[in-house]
C-alpha cells in the first residue's frame, strides 16, 4: 500500500432548532430572553438571525446577529406587533435551512401626557392625565415625591385599575409640597415608560 486515503463524509444539514430561555413578550424599550440555535449535521456553518412579519413569510435579517445565541431586543424589530424569530443556518456545503419560528410579541409603550394635579381638600389631591399611545398599556403606576426641587426621589403610591386616567391621593398632609409622575405599565410591570 503506497499511501492511505482518508475520506470524511459530511452529513447534510438536516435540522435547525431554536429554543428560548426567558421572555418572548417585551415592550419597545426592553430586551427579552436569549434564543439559542442547535444545528443537526452540516459541519461548519454560518448563522444569521432574522424575523418574519407573517408566519412562513419572507425573512428579514437582523443586522449583525450572526452567532449561536441572540438576545431578543425590541429595537431590532419594526415597531410593535407579533413577529416570528428564525435563525438561518448555511452549511459549508449545501443550502441554507431556516429554523422553527419563535413568536415574539412587542408592545409599544409611550408615556402618558398632560398630568394635572388638583388639590380638592387638605388631605386629597386628584390627578388626571392623557392616556398613553401605543399598545400594551395594562395600567398606570403613580409615583410621588415629597418635594418640588431638582433631584426628586419618587416612590410608588398606587396604580390604576385598568387604563383609567385618574387617581386620588388621600395620603397627603396639609401644607405639604408634592411632585407626581405617572407611568404606563404592562401587567407584570416589566415594561414601564413615563
Amino acid at each position: 500500500v503506497r499511501g492511505a486515503l482518508q475520506v470524511d463524509v459530511l452529513q447534510p444539514l438536516s435540522a435547525v432548532n431554536v429554543s428560548v430561555a426567558g421572555s418572548t413578550s417585551l415592550c419597545n424599550v426592553a430586551t427579552g430572553g436569549t434564543a439559542t440555535v442547535a444545528d443537526t449535521g452540516g459541519g461548519t456553518s454560518t448563522h444569521q438571525w432574522g424575523y418574519r412579519t407573517t408566519s412562513g413569510g419572507a425573512i428579514t435579517n437582523i443586522s449583525g446577529q450572526t452567532g449561536l445565541t441572540y438576545v431578543i431586543t425590541a429595537s431590532h424589530f419594526p415597531g410593535g406587533g407579533t413577529f416570528y424569530l428564525v435563525e438561518r443556518t448555511t452549511p459549508f456545503c449545501g443550502s441554507a435551512l431556516a429554523s422553527n419560528e419563535v413568536t415574539v410579541t412587542i408592545s409599544n409603550f409611550t408615556a402618558p401626557a398632560a398630568l394635572t394635579a388638583t388639590a380638592v381638600s387638605d388631605n386629597r389631591i386628584d390627578l388626571s392625565w392623557t392616556a398613553s399611545g401605543g399598545s400594551g398599556t395594562h395600567h398606570y403606576n403613580i409615583y410621588r415625591s415629597p418635594r418640588l426641587c431638582p433631584g426628586l426621589t419618587f416612590t410608588k403610591i398606587g396604580q390604576t385599575v385598568g387604563t383609567e386616567t385618574t387617581f386620588t391621593d388621600t395620603s397627603v398632609v396639609t401644607g405639604g409640597s408634592y411632585a407626581y409622575k405617572v407611568t404606563a405599565a404592562s401587567s407584570d410591570n416589566s415594561c414601564e415608560t413615563g
